[in-house]
């Protein structure tokens, strides 16, 4: 999943939150080098991801990818999940997005002397693009494409990948709406079982 369904699912508490951003950024075991609360998040983070890379419906959305894009569908796949979360945010969630936004802003903005060099730029992408509601605008999930497409060194794949999520949206949608809702229960079961310990 991308960066908005991280946060969506970690929300709740501020450890969490910064483990859905370190998640991307923190390799190998977990061994008491952040706090306990951050370490969760971050396993948080890491399940969701195995959760969904094995899911049966993202599977066969990848196989169905043109061979080209194929490589790069799970990271198409994640930003384009983001644009359908902000498109069906009150089915899923209770608070705003907005509320949610000012929540991470505010925690990556304090966060940002004990980040790592990747996760801090990450951090200020996120609050100074407020990334988060950024993905509610179809311009801006193209723009995100184009973006990886540069950083990958990939010549047209930003075109191809964003003209390839338009043409399958309808279909794209349908999956995501029928396997979010696992991830929430997947969420909510691993924050009562990090409770529980």
């Amino acid at each position: 999943m991308n960066l908005l369904a991280h946060f969506a699912l970690a929300d709740g508490d501020p450890g969490w939150l910064l483990g859905a951003l370190l998640g991307d950024h923190v390799k190998g075991p977990l061994r008491g080098a952040w706090e306990a609360r951050t370490e969760q998040g971050i396993r948080l983070h890491r399940r969701i991801d195995a959760y969904i890379d094995h899911h049966a419906g993202r599977r066969a959305t990848l196989h169905a990818m043109p061979a080209p894009l194929r490589r790069y569908g799970g990271i198409l796949l994640d930003i384009h999940d983001d644009y359908l979360l902000t498109r069906h945010w009150p089915r899923f969630h209770s608070g705003s997005l907005s509320a949610l936004n000012a929540r991470v802003c505010g925690l990556l903005d304090a966060a940002q002397d004990e980040l790592p060099a990747s996760a801090r730029r990450h951090a200020r992408a996120v609050t100074d693009h407020q990334l988060l509601l950024a993905f509610a605008d179809w311009t801006a999930v193209a723009g995100s494409v184009e973006r990886v497409a540069l950083r990958l060194r990939q010549a047209g794949l930003g075109e191809a990948g964003t003209h390839w999520l338009n043409a399958q949206h309808d279909a794209l949608e349908q999956r995501f709406l029928a396997y979010y809702p696992d991830l929430i229960t997947l969420a909510a079961e691993q924050k009562h079982a990090f409770e529980v310990k």
